[in-house]
């Protein structure tokens, strides 16, 4: 078991690294979403008139569950 001090260092410490890995995913989510984009492109010009309702229905839902999933 953890002291009552050794608990709240545990805390601080984890405090101060949760803060910096939002931190990091804040300025690496944009060259994400580029690469993320760009796929979405190629994928949509390799597709048939046919089959880009269905790919853009299954995007939308993926986008959903990343919305979901940010925290």
């Amino acid at each position: 078991d953890l002291s009552p001090e050794q608990t709240a260092r545990l805390e601080a410490i984890l405090e101060t690294k949760r803060l910096k890995m939002k931190a990091l995913r804040a300025e690496v989510r944009p060259r994400f979403e580029e690469i993320r984009a760009s796929a979405k492109d190629d994928i949509r010009g390799l597709l048939s008139p046919e089959q880009l309702p269905r790919f853009e229905k299954l995007e939308a839902e993926w986008a959903a569950r990343r919305e979901k999933r940010r925290p």
